[in-house]
């Protein structure tokens, strides 16, 4: 798409006939010219009054006679210089009768008309022709009232980099990067005025998406950028998505792209060659008003144009019955009718885009709430299926350990006189001696129980006291004289216990020894030690067995 202007769309129009003031000793500048030829004053005034970027005339010499064709230069410039050998003519337009305006924030945009003074965007050509807008609008402006949803934002500053052909070395060079800062203010860069040609270059760091440029222009030497070029190019260069020219010295320039570039990858200032001393390249600042395409492509942005409101329409209606009234219904009005029907069927596919666009959206959202409903319930089934399992393999291991734990102790405990009497020594027994402890990740650890030792020491205290009487009976039988025995070491007192007094008996009187039935008690307690540490031992080896 191209959205180059040009200078003959204006020519069959009427002449509006404005006023010219003359500067003698003046001369407009000679990179500014848009044609030159041999006329009269008349005509060459005439001729620009028909141009919308023709801002002047200059010629060498005197002024000349009504009737004298002599040759003249017309100038998209109104910056003049001091030369007694020429005579310089400034077109008088007075100011429109609108606003410019930011969309809704300060630095944010696009650029909007903000006043009675709004028209369809194909009438701003014409608008320009016969009065001066704050800025060179060639393609139109929409109407704040027009703008839906959140502000654009000028991506030039968040994703971008920018560099530029050369550098002029003064103070007045403030760098590639000023351009594209987002600041607007008297800062701008400089390139050489060698006459060769210079450009600038603003490379984005990822596709954006662009619906309005705004240049603003440095305040002295405006007509240095006429006939500069803007090209934006996609990503990875190839053909021009579009481009423009400067055909005129003004303060600011805004184009609004319709529609909207997609996937821009840079954005190119270029001027062409110029004689040395004009061809150099400056300005402010340039403005992009757009987003990165990836929240574009995912509808993360909610900026959009409505059809132009019913008030432009009918001023142009207006329009159109009274120059049929008057009878006056020229090639202005036959535009205007062809302006307002467009502006109908525009409305129309606005409305129904909107639609469209809705329902999509809609579908898409409902959509999207049944894929994560679905992704729930799954995840969900899985999850009890999965703690079912480790449910029932928790079970099996419990019921395996109980089971060989019980096989194990029946085995150990020998004959008929070392299993415990009562219903207590079965399961009760086997539950105390190893319980199962169940981790969280599944693995099964089995602890021996403190019942379980006590009564495996009570068991091995009475075989203790039956080994010691039927020896003390076998012993009495023989007719041999028992052995004293050595008398024990006493215990040494618990924490909380009074000490035993020194040279006091464990029991019985003093120099008696030692019943029979203490002194088995005694002995019996080496085995109770020797079973301990046999328990201990094979409860290791059955929990290393199982983990």
């Amino acid at each position: 798409m191209k959205f180059r202007q040009s200078h003959a769309r204006l020519q069959p129009l009427d002449s509006v006939g404005h006023a010219y003031s003359t500067q003698r000793g003046a001369y407009l500048s000679q990179s500014a010219s848009i044609a030159n030829g041999t006329f009269t004053l008349a005509e060459a005034r005439s001729l620009c009054d028909t141009l919308a970027d023709c801002m002047g005339i200059t010629h060498h010499g005197a002024e000349p006679k009504p009737d004298e064709r002599i040759k003249l230069f017309l100038k998209a410039s109104d910056e003049f210089w001091e030369n007694a050998d020429h005579t310089t003519y400034l077109k008088q337009r007075p100011k429109c009768p609108l606003q410019l305006k930011r969309y809704r924030r300060a630095s944010h945009g696009p650029l909007c008309c903000d006043s009675g003074g709004c028209l369809p965007s194909s009438e701003y050509a014409a608008l320009e022709r016969r009065c001066d807008l704050p800025a060179a609008s060639p393609l139109g402006m929409p109407a704040c009232t027009q703008l839906r949803g959140e502000p654009l934002r000028n991506v030039a500053p968040l994703y971008s980099t920018a560099r530029m052909s050369s550098s002029y070395p003064h103070e007045e060079n403030r760098g590639a990067a000023i351009a594209r800062d987002g600041v607007l203010n008297l800062s701008y860069f400089h390139t050489q005025c060698d006459g060769a040609a210079q450009w600038w270059r603003l490379d984005f760091t990822e596709p954006v998406g662009l619906w309005q440029l705004a240049l603003h222009n440095r305040p002295d030497h405006r007509y240095r950028l006429v006939g500069a070029t803007i090209v934006a190019r996609p990503v990875g260069g190839g053909a021009p998505l579009a481009n423009a020219t400067v055909a005129t010295s003004r303060a600011a320039y805004v184009w609004t792209l319709s529609p909207p570039l997609a996937r821009v990858g840079s954005l190119e200032v270029r001027l062409p060659e110029k004689p040395a001393g004009e061809g150099c390249l400056h300005f402010l600042e340039l403005e992009a008003f757009g987003a990165p395409q990836q929240q574009i492509d995912d509808g993360e942005t909610s900026f959009r144009v409505t059809a132009p409101s019913a008030t432009i329409a009918a001023r142009t209606a207006d329009s159109i019955a009274l120059a049929k009234a008057k009878g006056t219904d020229s090639a202005a009005a036959q535009a205007a009718a062809a302006a307002a029907e467009k502006l109908k069927a525009h409305a129309d596919k606005a409305a129904a885009d909107k639609l469209k666009r809705d329902a999509d959206r809609k579908a898409a959202a409902t959509a999207a709430a049944e894929k994560t409903a679905a992704a729930k319930a799954k995840a969900d089934a899985a999850r009890a299926a999965r703690d079912e399992v480790r449910r029932a393999a928790a079970e099996r291991r419990t019921a395996e350990v109980r089971g060989r734990g019980g096989a194990a102790e029946a085995a150990r405990g020998g004959g008929a006189g070392d299993a415990p009497a009562g219903g207590d020594d079965g399961d009760g027994l086997m539950d105390d001696l190893a319980y199962v402890a169940m981790r969280g990740n599944g693995e099964v650890e089995v602890v021996g129980g403190a019942r379980a030792a006590a009564r495996l020491a009570e068991r091995a205290a009475a075989r203790g006291a039956d080994a010691a009487a039927r020896g003390a009976a076998e012993r009495a039988a023989a007719g041999g004289a028992p052995t004293p025995p050595t008398p024990p070491t006493p215990p040494t007192p618990r924490p909380g216990q009074p000490a035993p007094r020194a040279g006091s008996a464990p029991a019985g009187n003093a120099g008696e020894p030692a019943p029979p039935l203490l002194r088995a008690v005694f002995s019996g307690g080496l085995s109770v030690l020797l079973l301990l540490a046999a328990q201990g031992a094979w409860l290791k080896t059955y929990s290393d067995h199982w983990r």
